[in-house]
């Protein structure tokens, strides 16, 4: 099956790259081949999965987010509370 075709002209005594790049579907050992010539194969594997792990924050961290966090943490509570008091004055 020709997936891709690209002309290519390389002059005598020099050298090219040309990359092709394809996706495969389905995991499985597909043969390669450019022009009818035989370039090897590539096999495809299933991906592995992402180990999730629990990570705790150094201290430097913690001391770092931490006044940022609590005023952001502040500013809505303000917020809310602001909103309730109108909202309860209207009644």
């Amino acid at each position: 099956i020709v997936v891709d075709t690209r002309a290519v002209v390389v002059p005598a005594g020099t050298e090219r790259t040309v990359t092709f790049e394809r996706r495969f579907d389905a995991p499985g050992t597909d043969d390669l081949s450019i022009s009818g010539v035989d370039a090897g194969s590539v096999t495809v594997s299933e991906p592995e999965p992402f180990p999730i792990r629990n990570r705790q924050l150094s201290a430097a961290t913690t001391a770092a987010l931490a006044p940022p966090l609590t005023m952001g943490i502040l500013f809505l509570g303000v917020a809310a509370n602001r909103r309730w008091a109108i909202v309860s004055n209207d009644y």
